[in-house]
């Protein structure tokens, strides 16, 4: 079982690494610990959007053009990579609600 990430509101490890990774700043995820609803932070967020909506679909069909099927797939897998490690590692967790008591 792969180690937890801590939750923002209660600091339990409670949130999957994979959890993490299909978060964005629009989904939320409820803590297995306490409840909130946690997310991803939009500002942190930002240069992933950036990169997958805006950059990477102009230079892919540029590279799909150019250099081929087999190149653009690799750049496909490269941006899949870099932007799974940005996530994990600098885009932080928020809290977006509490649980009611």
């Amino acid at each position: 079982m792969s180690k937890k990430l801590d939750c923002p509101n209660c600091n339990s490890p409670a949130i999957g690494y994979w959890k993490k990774q299909f978060l964005g700043p629009a989904r939320t995820i409820g803590c297995d610990h306490c409840g909130a609803r946690v997310s991803v932070s939009a500002k942190h967020f930002l240069p992933i959007l950036i990169l997958v909506i805006g950059a990477f679909p102009v230079f892919g069909m540029l590279g799909l053009m150019k250099h081929g099927l087999t190149s653009t797939a690799s750049l496909f897998v490269l941006v899949l990579l870099i932007t799974g490690v940005y996530q994990h590692f600098f885009v932080p967790l928020v809290v977006r609600s509490r649980r009611p008591h």
